[in-house]
Parts: C-alpha cells; structure tokens; sequence
C-alpha cells in the first residue's frame, strides 16, 4: 500500500534514501506542499544515511559547513575561502556525489583542480573515499546493494552504470585539469558539454586557468540546471577567484567584520 511521508504518497516499499534524495532534488513549493525549502534539511538526511557517524568516513558538521550547506542550497554561484582544514573541499566532494546522485542519468559533475596529480591529493582523492564509504553503508543497508556508477580512478571519472545499463560521458562526475599549460586542451573538454542538470566544483581556484574558468561559465551556463562551486584560499583579487569573488558594490564595500557578501555573479 502506498504511505505518506513529506506531504508526498510514496509507492511501498520505497526506502528512506530515495524519498530524501527524491525531496532534495524536486524540493519545490507545489510539489512537496511545504512552507520554505527544506533542502539543507534533506541534504543532512542523505548525509547521515551515507556517511554517518558508523561510516568509514564519516561527514561532521559545524558552523561553517552550515554555512556552506545553506548558501549551495540556495545560490547558483557560490564561493568558499577559508582557513587550512576548514573542510572546503570535503563540502564539496560530498555536494558533487549527492547531486549526482539525485539523478544519475541527468547530471553531469565536473571537479576542476590545477592537475589530475594534484587533485587526486585534493577533491578527487575526498570525493573517491566518500565514494566508496558511501557503497559500503548502502550494502550495509541493503545486501548487495551499490552506488550506480562505476569508479574509474586512473581516469578520474565516475560513470553512470546502473545494473547492465550503461550511460554516456554526459552523465557521471569527471575530473578536468585546469592548470595553465594545456589550457586549449582542457577548454575543448568544457565546451559543449550537455544535461539537464551540470555543476561545477572548482578546487584551487585562485590557480585555475582564468580562460578555462570563463568558458566553463559562459558555455556550462546555459545547461537547464547549472550552479558553480568556487575553492580556494584567497590571493588576490585579481586571480580567477578573486575576480569570481569582487563584491556587487566593488572591493571598497567590504570591511574586515563581513563574513559573506553578494558578488557580481
């Protein structure tokens, strides 16, 4: 028999990670008959089931990463600088795999980071550990139960692959390096990339390509459903992060007392 969850009737049988996933990805006024977005509220829920505290990487919050969770939920550009350990980049793994995950076959995850090298010690060397911690509470759950996609580490990708069912390119989490010296090269890969649902997780972004970083927003943009993530550590306003980060009332409106402010984007 069908049940009610959510102001939503589910089919029976349906298990509480898929109602999250589902709410977080359709949170909408109509659908979900709620009063304000509850997406940070789901967001924590898909979290606690995947990597809760009896995982094998746990997912810990505090203040900032509350910060972080509300601004991702709710802004389609969103810039994080920090101190060392301020959990920057774990945010941003875990956010990539969650939106992947609300819809496997309609979203396409992009991680950038200065090299394929570099990012396998930074967002890609988090997002694989969250990966394959997350398989194994699903299996914990469920025997036999797995993430649907195929971690492909050597090439930094996570292919879309339910069961026998295999997707294109298009869908899936790629890493792409965005470091200087193949600038052209890594461009090309941006460039025309399609789905219903992109986003972009920018690591390091003060040591990005500045072009890369143009034509990653002005073409991925135009996908139905895109949001940029920015990292990194500020150096100057003049670097790609800088520049993603001036402020809409310019650099003489921000004072050392300002914790956040809107920018240009």
């Amino acid at each position: 028999m069908p049940f009610e969850k959510y102001n939503v009737s589910w089919p029976d049988g349906t298990n509480e990670l898929l109602m999250e996933l589902h709410c977080f990805r359709e949170d909408s006024f109509a659908k979900l008959k709620i009063p304000e977005s509850q997406r940070p509220f789901h967001f924590k829920n898909i979290v606690r089931i995947l990597w809760g505290p009896k995982s094998k990487k746990p997912y810990v919050w505090d203040p900032w990463t509350d910060k972080m969770l509300i601004n991702a939920c709710h802004e389609k550009y969103v810039y994080l600088s920090g101190c060392a350990s301020s959990r920057k980049t774990s945010f941003g793994a875990v956010w990539g795999l969650v939106n992947w995950l609300a819809s496997p076959e309609h979203t396409l995850v992009l991680l950038t980071s200065t090299s394929l090298e570099d990012a396998r010690r930074r967002i890609w060397g988090e997002l694989e550990a969250f990966f394959m911690a997350a398989n194994d509470s699903l299996k914990a759950i469920q025997k036999g139960a797995t993430l649907p996609g195929r971690l492909l580490g050597a090439t930094g990708k996570i292919r879309t692959q339910e069961g026998d069912k295999k997707f294109s390119d298009k869908c899936g989490i790629q890493l792409i390096a965005g470091d200087r010296s193949k600038e052209k090269e890594n461009i090309g890969k941006l460039i025309g990339l399609k789905n219903k649902r992109v986003f972009l997780i920018a690591d390091e972004l003060p040591e990005l390509s500045p072009a890369l970083v143009e034509a990653a927003k002005s073409n991925l943009m135009t996908n139905a459903v895109f949001q940029m993530i920015g990292l990194g550590n500020f150096s100057s306003i003049y670097d790609p992060f800088g520049v993603c980060c001036e402020p809409v009332d310019g650099w003489a409106s921000i004072n050392p007392e300002l914790e956040s402010w809107r920018t240009k984007d």
